[in-house]
């Protein structure tokens, strides 16, 4: 279940890709005032920004060519788990950054970074999940796409976590896996800051990729159950 209009399609997705792209420009500026704002990308909330604005932007040119030959119908996407997976990952991410707030006791927005946060972490996913709910394709994505949408989770885990070990930096991509926000200012007492701020860490770090796997599942299931797949087919009168 779609919206079948090309143009309307069209005009969403500039719309969308703009919002994008000032999110990434926001993030960049926010990390200019720690002296680099290459370094924005090597945080979770840059990385799923700059790969939403490559998939809007690669469906932009795509619906932009069909429309030039005169074509109808159904906005054409990119490859539907690619598709998906960003919006698999802005959800994620949209009930995931309050959820981490809560853990190491932040304000949802910290620091004052109004502007960034309120872009990447809520307009943006918003905005993506309504663009795959009025013009996504639906039931398309095989289930065993939800577990291989889980290694990039994954993997930014173990990244960041390298990284802190083996680099100068004094600060980590992520508040959830550094121990010591769990001993110094983590709103949950007691077990979160036992061995060192290490069983914060980990509580929380499977917390959030129980989310992610949540979110994943539930949107392939609402991306089947729009397709029509769960209803039943009334066998032929015979």
């Amino acid at each position: 279940m779609a919206i079948r209009n090309r143009i309307s399609a069209f005009i969403y997705r500039i719309v969308l890709l703009g919002f994008a792209l000032a999110t990434l420009a926001l993030l960049f500026l926010d990390e200019e005032k720690n002296g680099n704002y290459f370094e924005s990308f090597l945080y979770f909330d840059t990385e799923i920004t700059f790969f939403s604005a490559v998939i809007v932007l690669a469906e932009l040119i795509a619906n932009g060519i069909g429309l030039a030959k005169g074509a109808r119908g159904l906005a054409p996407g990119v490859y539907s788990p690619l598709s998906l997976a960003a919006t698999a990952y802005e959800a994620a991410d949209l009930l995931a950054y309050p959820i981490a707030c809560l853990f190491v006791g932040n304000d949802y927005f910290a620091e004052g970074r109004v502007p960034p946060i309120l872009f990447a972490h809520l307009l943006l996913p918003i905005l993506f999940i309504a663009d795959w709910a009025l013009f996504g394709e639906k039931g398309t994505v095989k289930w065993r796409y939800g577990l291989y949408w889980l290694l990039y989770p994954l993997f930014f885990f173990a990244f960041s976590l390298v990284r802190f070990g083996i680099s100068n930096s004094a600060t980590i991509t992520c508040p959830l896996f550094d121990a010591t926000e769990f001993t110094a200012k983590a709103s949950l007492p007691g077990w979160f800051s036992g061995n060192g701020g290490w069983n914060g860490v980990i509580a929380s770090s499977f917390s959030m990729l129980g989310l992610f796997a949540a979110v994943s599942y539930g949107l392939l299931f609402l991306n089947n159950l729009l397709a029509g797949k769960y209803f039943m087919k009334k066998s032929p009168v015979q």
